[in-house]
C-alpha cells in the first residue's frame, strides 16, 4: 500500500483527554461514513492541531489559535490551504 506524502504514522505526545477527543473525532467521521482516506487525513491534521496545543484544553482554543497553527505548521510544510468561509 502506497503511503501519502502528506502524513506518516508516528507516535504523538497527547494528554489522555486529548487522546479521547481525537478518538471521538475519528469515531464521528466513521459514523458519517467518510472514506478511509478522508478519515485518515482529517484525523492526521486534527491530531497535529491537538498536539500543537497539547498543554491547553480544547475549550480554551480560539480562531486565532487555529490561524497560528496554520501559519506555523501548514505553510512551513508547503501545504496548500484555503481558510475562506463558505
Amino acid at each position: 500500500m502506497k503511503k501519502s506524502r502528506l502524513y506518516t504514522k508516528r507516535i504523538r505526545v497527547l494528554s489522555e483527554e486529548n487522546k479521547t477527543v481525537l478518538n471521538n473525532f475519528y469515531k464521528y467521521l466513521k459514523g458519517k461514513r467518510y472514506s478511509i482516506s478522508t478519515i485518515r487525513i482529517y484525523t492526521f491534521f486534527v491530531a497535529d492541531f491537538i498536539e500543537y496545543h497539547n498543554s491547553r484544553t480544547i475549550e480554551s482554543l480560539t480562531n486565532k489559535d487555529v490561524e497560528l497553527f496554520v501559519e506555523n505548521s501548514f505553510i512551513k510544510r508547503g501545504y496548500s490551504i484555503n481558510l475562506s468561509s463558505t
